[in-house]
């Protein structure tokens, strides 16, 4: 026989320790990655278990108190649980947008907080909507109407084109285990699963991140770190030896570097604007974080006050999501974060997310 080679994972186990304890008791996931050159630096599911107790064996009660738990410890939630990307999904539709020539950065629309689409009417989280607006400020301020706009002009099958460059819908690890693909819908697999055609209402609320949309925590952080890129990236691995790198690289026909540029500058509106949704991260850090956070309905309602009565059960309450690519405007790290019921995407994965990328930017 002869000895095999060596292999030297990329997971840095201080960091991975870290956001471990920084997610705590939370049914929780945090994917961080070299947006560089691919390597996966840390995948944190949570809560955690003890796996030592498999070793020689494990006792019938311990077996049962980690399978009946509602947070789902067994679970490797960061590859095999899939979740709406909620308004983290704006910056592809956006992507997709100016791909089609559907719009141009300087174009200004104006909106009432509503949409109306075979009378069915789709709102803004913002009441009365944002009025005039361009897509740089639609982005930094998470405009719902502006996106539904720019997704009733598109047709599925050419979104669900776009969308898998970024890759939602396919497997983005070259070594994960088990990986769930999320679900990229098609007409074909709506009228296969639920027996009913697909509305145009079904795009325009994918536009949005919301609807039959799901994607795992790694197709966010790989989505975070392309966007970091330009569309120019390694394959997700444990392994990463650059020799036999796969490379994805996004070749788009309308979209410009001038609109990488921009669409960058619109994330990192999210949070050093004044208008931002995650604003309230400005002062947890001292660069320059990309990002894009989202909140992800479970349970649709028509007011505030009926969400406050679905929010007392909290299995029922939105899921909090981000993601961000740091420190512009050369980004090393791209991460996402995704916090089960926590609400709200700045307020909550967000502070995660930043705690994280100060421990990577601190010691480079």
């Amino acid at each position: 026989g002869k000895p095999g080679n060596n292999i030297q994972l990329t997971v840095d186990t201080e960091l991975q320790a870290y956001i471990q304890a920084r997610l705590g008791s939370e049914s929780a996931s945090a994917v961080v990655m070299n947006c560089k050159n691919g390597e996966i630096l840390a995948i944190a599911s949570s809560p955690s278990y003890d796996p030592n107790k498999f070793v020689k064996g494990i006792s019938y009660s311990d077996f049962n108190e980690l399978r009946d738990n509602k947070f789902r410890p067994l679970a490797s939630k960061t590859v095999q649980d899939a979740y709406p990307p909620g308004s983290t999904f704006k910056i592809v539709t956006a992507l997709a947008a100016l791909e089609a020539n559907i719009i141009s950065p300087k174009d200004n629309f104006s909106w009432d907080g509503k949409m109306e689409v075979s009378n069915r009417f789709f709102h803004c989280w913002k009441k009365g909507g944002h009025g005039e607006i361009n897509l740089k400020d639609a982005i930094i301020e998470s405009s719902n109407t502006f996106f539904f706009s720019l997704a009733y002009q598109t047709e599925i099958e050419e979104l669900r084109a776009h969308l898998s460059n970024f890759g939602f819908g396919k497997n983005v690890c070259d070594d994960c285990f088990m990986p769930d693909n999320g679900l990229l819908p098609s007409p074909r697999w709506k009228m296969n699963t639920h027996n009913f055609g697909w509305f145009k209402g079904d795009t325009v609320n994918v536009g949005v991140g919301q609807g039959y949309i799901n994607a795992t925590p790694i197709q966010l952080a790989y989505y975070s770190a392309f966007l970091a890129t330009k569309g120019n990236i390694n394959k997700f691995s444990f392994v990463q030896d650059g020799k036999n790198a796969n490379k994805n690289i996004f070749n788009s026909k309308n979209i410009t570097n001038i609109d990488w540029d921009n669409i960058h500058e619109s994330m990192i509106g999210v949070i050093e604007s004044p208008k931002g949704t995650a604003g309230r991260l400005r002062s947890l850090k001292d660069y320059v974080i990309a990002a894009k956070s989202g909140t992800v309905e479970l349970v649709s309602t028509e007011t505030k006050e009926d969400y406050q009565i679905i929010r007392e059960t909290e299995g029922k309450r939105d899921h909090a999501i981000i993601i961000a690519f740091a420190p512009m405007p050369n980004p090393k790290y791209a991460i996402s974060v995704v916090i089960e019921n926590g609400e709200s995407g700045g307020s909550v994965a967000g502070p995660v997310a930043v705690a994280v990328l100060n421990s990577l930017v601190k010691n480079d």
